[in-house]
């Protein structure tokens, strides 16, 4: 199709050609806006899943710590302090550095709900004989190790019975009033909506 000298307007043709053009454009400008959504939430899902790892392997480090300190005695057999649930622990460690009185240093893990979503929280006193396994948390340094945590189990790994040599081991969902720490604590910690799960197990060598 040809255009007459002095007419104005355009032709059918470069109507075309500029509809072709312009839907390229939006192609290209839709494309790129997609692919810098999904760098941004890639990037995110790492920073949010490395973040995770550093909360599971810090929980790991202060069980790893645990440190076999007698409590009262029951049946003629001292017991530990080594109080663990399904989803909670209490016990002595020995503390970094060795910087608190004696070495050793009275922990406890737990989940607690907070204001935007449940936290996986440590809390810590010098280990005082006369007040061990008795200390509230108002008494105790409080640290929040991650939030955003939907569960948190803990299993623990060890002679089926206590005080019986050569016993056999297996997995525990609690261990409590013992005479020894487990060989091994499973710890598995469960992020956001349940989208992130981390498992870690950890040897407790101080026996």
């Amino acid at each position: 199709m040809t255009r007459a000298r002095g007419e104005d307007g355009f032709t059918l043709v470069e109507m075309l050609v500029a509809v072709a053009l312009l839907a390229l454009i939006a192609t290209g400008i839709a494309g790129g806006v997609q692919l810098g959504r999904a760098v941004w939430q890639r990037d995110a899902g790492l920073e949010r899943r490395s973040a995770a790892e550093a909360a599971a392997r810090a929980l790991g480090g202060l069980i790893g710590a645990a440190y076999p300190v007698g409590g009262a005695l029951e049946g003629g057999r001292p017991r530990l302090l080594f109080a663990g649930q399904g989803s909670a622990l209490r016990f002595v460690a020995l503390s970094e550095g060795y910087a608190q009185v004696g070495g050793l240093i009275e922990t406890e893990i737990d989940v607690e709900p907070g204001p935007t979503g449940s936290r996986l929280m440590v809390w810590t006193a010098p280990y005082r004989a006369e007040t061990a396994g008795r200390l509230s948390h108002e008494n105790m340094h409080a640290s929040e190790i991650t939030g955003g945590v939907r569960a948190l189990g803990l299993t623990y790994f060890g002679p089926a019975e206590d005080g019986v040599p050569h016993s056999p081991s297996s997995w525990h969902n609690a261990w409590a009033a013992r005479s020894q720490l487990p060989t091994l604590v499973a710890i598995r910690l469960v992020l956001g909506d349940g989208d992130l799960t981390l498992p870690v197990t950890v040897e407790l060598v101080q026996r």
